[in-house]
């Protein structure tokens, strides 16, 4: 984003002092009714756990 390694800056120590950080992002198409979503976690342990789906949305 800005040329910056946030892991070196801000992750690896909310890790370390035992914080669980999460990313996420997600997408809705309006012309298929469609959604998806995905999700990094990492726990203190530095395991990296994802989380994703999609589906339609139903009216």
């Amino acid at each position: 984003m800005k040329g910056e390694d946030i892991w070196e800056s801000h992750i690896s120590k909310d890790v370390e002092e035992g914080y669980l950080v999460a990313f996420t992002d997600g997408s809705f198409s309006k012309e298929k009714q469609k959604y998806s979503y995905g999700v990094l976690i990492i726990d203190k342990n530095k395991n990296e756990i994802p989380l994703y789906a999609s589906g339609k949305n139903i009216e």
